[in-house]
């Protein structure tokens, strides 16, 4: 049966296509607004074209032991790439999928089907509502001693999801109200103890004030923090984004700030070199993200842990972080902040 080329999708307020971009491997991606989403490879869901998700998928794949069964809450669906990836990688792996766009989503499902014998399940609605609501129900299950299991609470919910990913935009930005203490609390209820926590999030570099402030929220519930971002996103004419360091040698060309954290990413910035993503002068639009937990993040520290990814990501974690972020605010439901809009030609599925 040949493969249809686009799919219109319907999505709340939006244009939603699913288009095929490579026939060979039949791989999809799916834009709202003409805004990449997701990406997803029918013939190979190992296969992952996004940077960000293909740093996140490595990041899970040295959380756990390689094959392990993991319970994962996904916070934002798209095309359900990475619950794909856990499910080829990770079967039998119990997941929870949510997401506000449920006619875009079951439609996805219709052209690109889950792998059979998946265990993930769906949940629609604003995520923070279904949050608390998830929260509620897991106290009690906890609470009563044999109690029958709720569907959406069965697997991920009822022990504490091992994996969060939280990657909720809504086209070009992310809503305030998924991105403030109040409702990284409530995620921390839906968590097991040692859990991986990883928030995807859109900034501007060289200053990333968004990313600090939401990394500042972050250190409030847990205790350690790491940041990924694109190196073209530093904004370093002399070092530029392909050096070994990550596009911060110590070369002084950024003007001491270089992305590195050590001026708190507000120094000045030297002329962005062709590798420098779209943007004006000093301004890069790119993916960063966070990862939270309990448990050290000594992974991210591993020189070389990514190796073999064609894009790897620069990385600031442990000492590092607290520079980063010194003087950011932490984001409350009382004083939230957006995050940045890019022009439409920033956005690219790299």
């Amino acid at each position: 049966m040949p493969l249809p080329c686009t799919v219109s999708l319907p999505c709340s307020g939006a244009v939603a296509e699913l288009s095929l971009v490579d026939e060979a491997s039949a791989s999809y991606l799916l834009t709202v607004d003409g805004i990449p989403q997701s990406q997803v490879c029918v013939s190979d869901a190992t296969r992952l074209e996004f940077d960000y998700v293909r740093h996140i998928a490595r990041m899970v794949d040295v959380w756990a032991a390689p094959g392990e069964a993991l319970s994962c809450i996904h916070l934002g669906g798209g095309a359900l790439s990475l619950a794909r990836y856990v499910e080829a990688t990770r079967p039998g792996s119990q997941q929870l999928v949510i997401d506000s766009q449920r006619a875009m989503v079951e439609g996805v499902l219709e052209v690109l089907p889950l792998a059979a014998g998946h265990a993930t399940r769906l949940l629609f609605g604003d995520a923070r509502e279904l949050a608390e609501r998830l929260v509620l129900r897991r106290r009690l299950i906890r609470s009563t001693a044999g109690g029958g299991r709720d569907s959406a609470c069965s697997g991920a919910m009822a022990a504490g999801a091992g994996v969060v990913v939280i990657d909720l935009w809504d086209g070009a930005s992310i809503p305030s109200h998924v991105a403030t203490l109040e409702f990284y609390l409530l995620v921390a209820q839906l968590a097991a103890p040692e859990a991986l926590v990883v928030v995807n999030l859109l900034d501007r570099g060289p200053e990333f004030d968004y990313s600090r402030g939401q990394a500042a929220t972050l250190r409030r519930v847990w205790p350690n923090v790491g940041v990924l971002r694109d190196p073209s996103m530093l904004g370093c004419a002399s070092c530029g984004p392909d050096d070994s360091a990550g596009g911060c040698g110590g070369c002084g060309g950024c003007g001491g700030c270089g992305g590195c954290g050590g001026c708190g990413g507000r120094g000045q910035v030297g002329e962005v070199g062709d590798a420098g993503g779209v943007g004006a002068r000093g301004h890069n639009y790119g993916n960063v993200v966070l990862v939270a937990g309990r448990r050290r993040l000594d992974l991210l520290g591993v020189t070389g842990w990514l190796k073999d990814d064609p894009r790897p990501p620069h990385v600031i974690v442990g000492p590092d972080v607290d520079r980063w972020v010194t003087g950011a605010p932490v984001a409350t439901d009382d004083a939230a902040f957006a995050s940045p809009r890019p022009p439409r030609e920033a956005l690219s599925p790299d």
